[in-house]
């Protein structure tokens, strides 16, 4: 009896643990919404940066007409420490 996984089951569980990485990364990850309660500060200003490259390694997910941003908790940190510093966003750069 041949128990090999069809091509198409395979592909199936390919998709769905994609899926499940990127589930994942979003649990860990916050929204605008609640990053701009950490950093007490608007949900349009978080947002703004995340537009702007102020927020490295935020990323959309897909979703709402224009996707919505996901931000590490690194970066969070990251953004919390430069605000504090200089009391306004800036540019700050990934780490490597």
């Amino acid at each position: 009896m041949d128990t090999s996984v069809p091509v198409w089951a395979k592909d199936i569980l390919d998709k769905l643990s994609a899926i499940e990485m990127r589930l994942g990364m979003v649990k860990n990850d916050m929204t605008v919404d609640q990053a701009a309660a950490e950093l007490g500060r608007s949900i349009w200003t978080i947002r703004q940066m995340c537009n702007r490259g102020e927020a490295p390694g935020a990323y959309k997910i897909e979703g709402r007409s224009h996707g919505e941003w996901r931000i590490p908790l690194s970066t969070l940190e990251a953004l919390r420490e430069a605000l504090k510093t200089t009391g306004k966003p800036q540019r700050l750069r990934p780490a490597s």
